[in-house]
């Protein structure tokens, strides 16, 4: 669900238990530069 709930503090677990893997995550997904990475290369699929 892009967007749904951003800004929502329940929609986030809490960080300060957060694994490096989730915050890695979070971080990347919101990196412009890994979305049009991914947008190419699922489009030469």
């Amino acid at each position: 669900m892009p967007g749904a709930g951003w800004k929502s503090k329940e929609a986030y677990p809490d960080a300060r238990k957060a694994e490096a893997a989730d915050l890695a995550w979070e971080w990347l997904r919101r990196n412009c530069e890994y979305q049009k990475d991914y947008m190419a290369l699922t489009a030469s699929e």
